[in-house]
């Protein structure tokens, strides 16, 4: 009886993690993001917008990227994305423009962003998934820009954006299309007694210091 080829089960494993993996592989060294998305503005009539961030210290050329899911847009040619900039991309550019004093946004897409959650890909021009957004408006994924005016805003980080911690509410409503996302608001740290009381507690008091009450009796 012939014995197995001892390469045997390293190509099935090979071939089959390549199975699994390439058609959901982003690129570790993905370029361009997005970064923000305002996929349920406060007013029926207000736009819907992306915003991509380049995360390179060098331009980056968008010629043929291609963004699709619930919107689907083609980059034109010569669209470049300047070295640690932002580029905005919206279902209706002009209206975004007025309202926001930005210039040169893209768009209008086809499609639309969907209130309770949507993927969202960004393809550079051999199609190679540079970036992948599944937002939603419940579990995980912060709830406020579902109708409230703010935005979903990307943490400043590397997380994947598929991953609901790589994603807060912008603190401006409207968002910040074309600029840094602001930090995170986080509440301040409430300490109960300062970190050089002389408080001490013992199990085996025999009862409560001078001046204490219980708030039993």
């Amino acid at each position: 009886m012939n014995s197995p080829s001892p390469l045997l089960p390293v190509v099935l494993a090979t071939a089959f993690a390549s199975s699994l993996a390439i058609p959901h592989a982003v690129a570790l060294e993905a370029a361009a993001v997005i970064n923000e998305i305002q996929y349920h503005p406060a007013a029926p009539t207000d736009p819907e917008w992306i915003e991509l961030r380049n995360r390179l210290s060098i331009d980056v050329d968008l010629t043929g990227w291609r963004l699709t899911g619930g919107a689907n847009f083609t980059f034109p040619t010569g669209t470049v994305l300047k070295a640690g900039g932002f580029l905005v991309l919206s279902s209706n550019p002009a209206a975004l423009q007025s309202a926001s004093g930005n210039t040169g946004v893209l768009g209008p897409w086809s499609g639309n962003l969907s209130n309770g959650g949507e993927s969202l890909r960004l393809r550079d021009l051999s199609g190679r998934l540079m970036d992948e957004v599944s937002y939603n408006d419940s579990g995980s994924w912060p709830v406020g820009p579902d109708g409230s005016g703010s935005t979903l805003a990307r943490r400043d980080g590397h997380l994947p954006g598929r991953q609901p911690a790589a994603w807060s509410v912008s603190r401006q409503s409207g968002g910040t299309p074309g600029t840094a996302n602001e930090a995170p608001r986080f509440a301040p740290p409430i300490n109960l007694f300062p970190l050089a009381s002389p408080l001490r507690y013992l199990d085996n008091s025999p009862g409560l210091p001078q001046g204490w009450q219980s708030s039993e009796s």
